[in-house]
This record gives structure tokens, sequence and C-alpha cells, in this order.
């Protein structure tokens, strides 16, 4: 990306912090603006590294330190803006004619000498508290002003980079030996006393049917028994007549036999019916 980037715009973000210096990598910029923002400490180094850049925009920030020449006097820059920071210094090498004789905008700062710029006491009030862009993770090297070019090569000269050191590759560790596993006797597993059964439901007995009352037996009322009829009087036969006087006493007359009367037959008595049997 640092070789086909052309513009960088992060104007009006409320970004804040220590810029990084990575960002003088991106040597195809065209357009680099990051105006309206919260940034603070000095200048990145590495800026003039950036030969194509035309617009340079880092106004309403709170920059601090020097304006390098190396910056002022970019091939190709055409505009310039740093207002309303508090840079204390520009380099005498930012003065006119310059090169190319950009436009600088360089109100609200607090550089001496120059018109429309911070009173004394807001310029007191910022630059008294201490800045260190060194304790930020975006810059790797200490912090300080942007470094000033010696006036007598017209072109800089890129920042000598140190070699990075060699860091001794760290010894394997050997592999813990781990001891063997405590064999841990597990419990024995708990029998969970069976409940109780619940007492069985006896089902009542379906109820027994009562016997039905017998019927009282039925009599039968007995045959009227005919009456006998009645035994007729007994025939008496007259007495025998009163003797006379003697007469001469004729032979006994045989004694009047008597027939017997008639049987009187009297009617069967009929047998009893059979009970019924019992329902």
């Amino acid at each position: 990306m640092e070789n086909t980037l052309d513009e960088l715009v992060f104007t009006n973000n409320d970004l804040s912090g220590c810029v990084t210096e990575e960002v003088s990598k991106l040597k195809s910029l065209t357009v680099f603006d990051i105006s309206k923002n919260k940034f603070v400490g000095s200048l990145p180094r590495g800026l003039e590294l950036m030969q194509k850049v035309e617009v340079l925009d880092i106004a309403s920030n709170m920059f601090r330190g020097e304006i390098p020449k190396a910056i002022c006097t970019l091939p190709n820059l055409a505009n310039f803006t740093f207002s309303y920071n508090y840079f204390d210094e520009l380099d005498e090498g930012c003065a006119p004619p310059l090169p190319r004789n950009p436009v600088l905008e360089d109100k609200e700062n607090c550089l001496k000498g120059k018109p429309d710029q911070r009173n004394e006491k807001d310029c007191q009030s910022v630059l008294s508290k201490i800045v260190d862009c060194s304790k930020d993770k975006c810059r790797s090297n200490g912090e300080g002003p942007a470094p000033k070019n010696p006036k007598t090569p017209s072109t800089p000269k890129p920042p000598k980079t140190n070699p990075p050191k060699s860091v001794p590759s760290p010894k394997p560790k050997s592999p813990p030996v781990q001891s063997p596993p405590t064999l841990v006797a597990s419990p024995p597993p708990t029998v969970s006393s069976p409940k109780p059964m619940p007492p069985p439901v006896q089902s009542p007995p379906p109820p027994v049917p009562s016997p039905k009352p017998m019927p009282p037996p039925v009599h039968s009322p007995p045959p009227p028994v005919p009456s006998p009829k009645p035994m007729p009087p007994p025939i008496h036969s007259p007495p025998p007549p009163v003797s006379s006087p003697p007469v001469p006493s004729p032979k006994p007359m045989p004694p009047p036999v008597h027939s017997p009367p008639p049987p009187v037959s009297s009617p069967p008595v009929p047998s009893p019916k059979p009970m019924p049997p019992p329902v």
C-alpha cells in the first residue's frame, strides 16, 4: 500500500495521541490531511520522504515543537497548512522564497515574531505540560523535535536505520516431566435404598347382593272336611208284650234279629298337596 495509496484523509475524526512514524513510508501520497483532530507532540520523523505530497494539512491539532525545513522544501508541495497548533519554532529554511513557493498557513501558533499568533498565556498553559511520544507504541525512537537538516546539502539525507539486533533464539524448553497421575480411588457408588413399596391398595370387595327374602310359604287352606252325616237314631224294637196271666206259654219267640245299619261311607280325605320348593 505504501506505493499505491494516493490520498490519506483523516480530517475531523477526534483522533488523539502521537502520529506514528510509519506514515512516512507512504511515499506515493499526494494528499495528507489529518486536520481537526487532537494529535499531540512533535511531528513524526521522516515526513521529508513523502516526495510526491502536494497538499499537507495538519491544522487544528495540538502539535508542538519545530517546523523543519525538510517539509517546507518538498519538491511537489503546493499547500502546507499547520495553523491552530502550538508550534513554537519555524526553521529559517521555511522563509520565502521557496523552490515552488508553496502556500504556508501558520496563524494561531506560538511563533515569535509572526502575526496572528496565540497569546503567551495560552501557549504556556499547553507547552508547560510535557508530552513524551517515546512512550507511545507508535514511536520506536525517543521523542524530540523534528531533526534539523544541515544547511549545506540541498537534498536531505534519508535517516539512518539501525540494523536490527539479532535476538538469540531461545533454547527449546525440555518437556515437563509429568508425574503419573495418582490414582484416586473413586468412592463406592452409593447404593440407594429402595423406596418402600406403597401398600397395595385393596379394592373393596364387591357388595354381596343380599339374598332376596323368601316369600312366605303359601299355605293352602286345608280342604273342608265334610261333616259326617248324622247317624240315624237306633231303631228300638217295641217292648215285648206284657204277659197276661199265664196263659199257657206259648213257645218263646225267637229274639228279633237286628240287622246292623248299613255302614256310612265317609268321603275319602284328600291327600295334602306337596309344598312348592322354596325360591
